[in-house]
């Protein structure tokens, strides 16, 4: 017979949670309307900066202006039902995955409003949202450390795992480390970049925040030096920088390198506090900003950047 869908999934978020709480079975149909039923673009976190980014990925654009009001009330309802739910793995799982997609979908508007700073020339407002891009990355690593599914360390050591020696052990972590980032070792062909690029703990804070950081550092340099800077014509690989597109790109390349070289080893980090507690705070933090947030976003859209900064 013909599966009711809507039905179907109320259940489906009982039997996931072993509750029939109702905000769960609410936060399942948000995602049915939300999540399931639209294309999902790329993170601006996975994007080689620039001050034109047109997408993270080689194939998927960025993320919509609208995700962040899309997914912030799953994430809510889903922290609504966590007194009965919150011993489920599944419900854990959920809530994480839901806020990684949350917290990413705000970057946009703030990056946007970053690069308006910039060419603005207002310094002020640029180390504002530069700022809330940093705590945002950082926000987002935090909370994907709650789940293994979303680590880079349990990546690197399933790897490592399947050496019998330590060459192999290295070398796999290599490999490892190769295919969520640089995908080729050479620029020359170059390489599909960021092809495999995941929101995860431990990439984002050792990979994709120091491209940031080294990003927002030179445009910082810039402003004070009175120094143009606009990468609108740079070399480009399937929409993204080059890897050595300019001297800045070329500096930029070369840690990339280093991150890929690097071997861990062993290492794990540890993760003291609670999911639940730090969703919770996140959230909190969050929901208060991202209306402005994405709200801004969208008349910088309709009137420009001027108009943005004020």
């Amino acid at each position: 017979k013909p599966i009711r869908v809507k039905e179907w999934i109320r259940k489906y978020a009982g039997r996931r949670y072993g509750t029939e709480h109702q905000a769960a079975q609410e936060a399942w149909a948000l995602l049915l309307r939300d999540g399931y039923d639209r294309p999902r673009g790329d993170v601006l976190f996975d994007a080689r900066p620039a001050l034109h980014v047109e997408k993270g990925n080689a194939w998927i654009e960025l993320a919509g202006a609208d995700e962040a009001n899309l997914f912030f009330p799953i994430w809510g309802k889903l922290l609504e039902a966590g007194k009965e739910a919150g011993n489920s793995d599944g419900y854990r799982f959920d809530l994480v995955d839901v806020g990684r997609q949350a917290l990413g979908a705000l970057a946009l508007p703030v990056y946007r409003r970053m690069t308006a700073a910039y060419f603005a020339k207002n310094a002020a407002c640029f180390e504002e949202a530069a700022a809330n891009l940093v705590k945002l990355m950082e926000d987002s690593d935090e909370l994907t450390g709650y789940r293994d599914e979303f680590r880079l360390d349990r990546w690197i050591g399933d790897a490592r795992h399947w050496g019998k020696t330590a060459a192999l052990k290295d070398y796999y972590e290599y490999n490892a480390r190769m295919q969520i980032t640089l995908w080729g070792p050479e620029n020359d062909p170059q390489p599909l970049l960021d092809y495999c690029c995941r929101e995860w703990n431990g990439l984002i804070r050792e990979y994709y925040l120091p491209r940031w950081k080294l990003f927002i550092g030179m445009l910082r340099e810039k402003m004070a030096a009175g120094e143009a800077f606009d990468d609108a014509g740079v070399e480009k690989s399937l929409g993204r920088p080059a890897l050595k597109a300019n001297a800045f790109y070329q500096k930029m390349f070369e840690g990339e390198q280093a991150f890929v070289r690097h071997c861990s080893g062993d290492e794990r980090t540890a993760t003291e506090v609670d999911l639940l507690e730090a969703a919770t705070r996140l959230h909190a933090y969050y929901e208060t900003r991202r209306h402005d947030w994405v709200e801004e976003y969208a008349e910088t859209g309709r009137h420009g950047r001027n108009e943005m900064l004020g």
